[in-house]
């Protein structure tokens, strides 16, 4: 008959006499990596030994034997001496730097003959952690996380000290070549020494507008604001203010072939001649009462432009 009760640490009893192998609780001594169980299963049973039981022990039915799990196969735990009817201890505890660089675990194994909790002759075995392997790639970046809420506003930082001011200063540039007419230089700085004047040294860039011909009435060059100008050759119906000579512009112009001008003398025909009877106008001046353009009698105006009656 075989009684089994799982612990992480177990005490094994083997009793020949009366062919009845016992498996009870007891305390623990181990590591926190390990799990140091005993279980019981038979061979067609064991789970996969893999680094996740590493350490693991089984007490194997078919066989009544302990075997442990070295994180590859299944390793035989020898029960070497012993009487029957004597409890057999397994215990772990965790391997030193010298036996195991890595770490790792000691299966410590025998029998308690004087049923004391401590093992009598120990037979132990050292499992030890793999090397540790090369660092694996780094993952991808995670995505970014939100943004945090806005901090409460600082104080307000202190007044600063005043800027420096900037000068514009502008002065005659004389007539020189390139600038035949004269100018202004623009001249711009720094007031540095705060004297409120843009003084020489100060000076850091400058610009001359240079002043363009002067232009009039007369001066010999027709400008945008003119139609014509009388100092040009051959523009002789120009008047004095640069307009073409019309009858009634005040300009008597003898180039037109003007007699007179209507303003401001009033004994003047709307086409600037003087007035005469049979000129098409009636002159009230000359004592005219009619004009019918000619000094033909009989036709209701008479040669001297009165009407006939």
């Amino acid at each position: 008959m075989l009684k089994v009760s799982l612990a992480t640490v177990t005490t094994v009893t083997l009793l020949t006499s009366a062919a009845c192998t016992t498996v009870a609780e007891e305390s623990v001594e181990s590591t926190a990596s390990v799990k140091g169980a005993i279980s019981v299963a038979d061979w067609p049973t064991l789970p996969l030994c893999t680094i996740l039981r590493r350490a693991e022990v089984f007490f194997v039915t078919s066989t009544r034997t302990l075997v442990y799990c070295d994180g590859k196969a299944y390793r035989p735990l020898p029960l070497e001496g012993g009487d029957d009817g004597v409890s057999w201890l397994v215990k772990t505890r965790s391997a030193s730097l010298e036996q195991c660089s890595a770490g790792g675990v000691v299966i410590d194994v025998g029998p308690d003959a004087n049923a004391d909790g401590v093992i009598d002759v120990t037979t132990s075995t050292v499992v030890c952690n793999g090397a540790q392997g090369p660092a694996g790639p780094a993952g991808r970046d995670g995505q970014p996380g939100a943004n945090g809420a806005d901090g409460q506003p600082g104080a307000n930082g202190s007044g600063g000290a005043n800027g420096l001011t900037s000068i514009v200063r502008q002065r005659a540039e004389p007539a020189r070549p390139g600038c035949p007419h004269g100018g202004v230089r623009l001249e711009t700085g720094v007031d540095t020494n705060r004297n409120g004047i843009l003084d020489d040294a100060e000076v850091t860039a400058s610009s001359v507008v240079c002043n363009g011909p002067s232009t009039f009435c007369g001066d010999g060059f027709v400008t945008d604001d003119e139609e014509c100008d009388p100092a040009v050759p051959g523009e002789r119906l120009c008047t004095p203010v640069c307009r073409w000579s019309r009858c009634g512009d005040g300009y008597l112009m003898l180039a037109a072939n003007e007699q007179c001008e209507p303003a401001p003398h009033s004994s003047c025909t709307p086409i600037c001649t003087v007035p005469r009877c049979g000129d098409g106008f009636v002159t009230p001046t000359l004592g005219e009462e009619c004009d019918d353009g000619n000094m033909e009698a009989g036709d209701g105006c008479s040669m001297i432009c009165r009407i006939e009656r």
